[in-house]
């Protein structure tokens, strides 16, 4: 008994029997916790027995992990695994989760403190595909948990649709041709413009553009390989090829040199580069929003109306838009998933939708007008 902390104790009664309780100490908390049992002795023996059986249990699997050691120790096991993105998202939702949630141990953790993170984000106005990411990776993480044997479950399970947001089908924020043409005419670089001309005709990720090696251009077959190496993973963990259409081979022959070389395609210091690969990233991303500026693109409040990223989003639309199957623009983009590109394609549908809708009404007309 002195092992769990746990023990039977009379309670008199001025008037009525005696009533039996158990006591213990909280092995989480350290809180001390008790139990009415009535006035059967037996009955409170046996409830100890299952109490002390179930702190035995507590106490022969790591329950008192602490929250910091356990994220230290995810993020190590998930790095060399992950593209940095998704490393990175990873690593942000359970930073916030622990500044929000101030969770000490691994096993606290429960759907009120899920539903407190939420909730909190919400506020922030975070919008919900993000607030719903930072869910996904919070819930990878403790199903991590779980399977390396420091939970029993996840405060996600059954609670999926409860916990998370519903989100609006997202519509595709694409570049006219003439606003691209506007972005190349406000590169102050040659490597900025093959960056945009990139992203906007192979539909690169910003990480996997700057992960370009010259090995990885062949001229010959007119090819572009994208694929994993050190530092850099792709997002899906898949390598791929994507043909380089007029545009992006003109550019290569001009400027791509040895195609033995490990040198990176894209390593000039106007590009803003840290000393690590991510905040590279980060700083091209930053400099693209000049280069909008630049180049007039920006809403009424003077912020620039385009990302990097939507180089690549106006790509898929592209291909889509063409006719090409789902089924190889998936390919060509890297989604892991086909439903990842039908985001895109269910904003394409919707735009043919008006335009059948408008070519029926012209049909339409014309048969009024022949009867009549």
């Amino acid at each position: 008994m002195d092992k769990t902390n746990v023990r039977i104790e009379k309670q008199k009664q001025s008037n009525g029997p005696t009533k039996y309780l158990i006591r213990w100490i909280d092995l989480e908390s350290g809180d001390r916790k008790s139990k009415t049992i009535g006035t059967d002795r037996t009955a409170a023996i046996l409830a100890a027995g299952e109490k002390q059986k179930q702190q035995q249990k507590d106490l022969e699997k790591p329950p008192f992990t602490l929250w910091q050691n356990f994220i230290e120790d995810d993020l190590e096991s998930v790095e060399l695994s992950l593209s940095r993105g998704s490393y990175e998202l990873i690593e942000k939702a359970g930073r916030f989760f622990g500044q929000i949630c101030k969770p000490t141990f691994l096993a606290g953790i429960d759907v009120g403190m899920i539903e407190k993170f939420r909730n909190y984000r919400i506020r922030q106005g975070v919008r919900p595909a993000t607030v719903n990411i930072d869910l996904t990776n919070l819930r990878a993480m403790l199903n991590r948990a779980r399977r390396r044997g420091l939970l029993d479950h996840s405060p996600f399970d059954g609670n999926y649709k409860a916990l998370f947001l519903s989100e609006p089908t997202p519509e595709p924020i694409t570049l006219t041709r003439n606003e691209f043409d506007q972005l190349l005419t406000a590169a102050p670089t040659k490597q900025w413009r093959g960056i945009i001309l990139v992203g906007y005709f192979a539909g690169l990720r910003v990480g996997e553009i700057l992960a370009l090696e010259h090995i990885d251009v062949n001229l010959d077959l007119g090819m572009l390989y994208v694929s994993n190496k050190q530092g850099h993973r792709t997002k899906s963990k898949q390598n791929r090829s994507v043909p380089l259409n007029t545009r992006l081979k003109e550019y290569f022959e001009a400027t791509v040199g040895d195609s033995r070389s490990r040198q990176l395609v894209f390593d000039s210091t106007s590009l803003k580069p840290g000393k690590k690969f991510e905040r590279r990233i980060k700083g091209v991303s930053s400099y693209f929003a000049e280069i909008c500026r630049r180049a007039g693109l920006i809403d009424h409040t003077g912020k620039h109306r385009f990302t990097a990223h939507d180089l690549r989003r106006s790509c898929i639309t592209g291909w889509l838009r063409s006719g090409m199957d789902i089924k190889s623009v998936q390919q060509l983009a890297g989604h892991e998933s086909p439903l990842t590109t039908l985001k895109y394609y269910a904003a394409v549908s919707s735009e043919r939708l008006i335009e059948g809708v408008k070519h029926r009404d012209v049909v339409e007309k014309s048969h009024i007008a022949i009867d009549a």
